[in-house]
């Protein structure tokens, strides 16, 4: 091999090895992600049945509420004052228009359920609330009508006649 072809050679290689360890620099590369929090909610219906009149006794009608919340995902479920309110109380109506009082009770207590402030003047109501297991958690609520201190005599009784209400139930997450 040429003298000169070695020594330009070996020059070039000192050159490749060289521009490779000229320094190196570092950058960091942040990963990021969120799990935004997921709730979902259903209800059984509040159903009475029968309610013989004015003289007959307070029905109840027990019910859940099943809410499922992403693990430690905070909620709050409340409850309007359904299409009827009357002012004072939750009401089921008739075709005719005529009105049966109820209303909704949280579990373990005698506040009525419902989404912050005041039914009428006198019942204080609120939401329930609670952290996400990421199971199914049922509410239990009891839901009374034709009972003392409702005004049954506001009620219209009308025989062989349905009356109902719809409530919105919202899970707030």
């Amino acid at each position: 091999m040429n003298k000169h072809f070695r020594k330009a050679v070996v020059f070039s290689g000192l050159l490749v090895a060289g521009a490779a360890s000229a320094g190196t620099e570092t950058t960091t590369l942040n990963v990021t992600a969120s799990v935004p929090g997921s709730c979902s909610i259903s209800t059984d219906p509040a159903a009475f049945g029968e309610i013989g009149g004015p003289s007959s006794p307070e029905v109840t009608a027990n019910g859940n509420v099943t809410v499922n919340c992403s693990v430690g995902t905070s909620f709050i479920i409340g409850m309007d004052q359904g299409q009827n309110h009357d002012g004072t109380f939750r009401a089921m109506k008739n075709p005719g228009g005529d009105l049966i009082r109820y209303i909704i009770l949280k579990p373990g207590a005698s506040d009525h359920w419902g989404d912050n402030g005041i039914v009428g003047g006198n019942f204080p109501q609120s939401p329930v609330s609670g952290i996400g297991s990421g199971s199914d958690e049922t509410i239990p609520f009891i839901a009374k009508a034709n009972g003392s201190g409702m005004g049954t005599g506001l009620n219209t009784y009308t025989p062989n006649t349905s009356y109902s209400d719809t409530v919105t139930v919202t899970v707030q997450f």
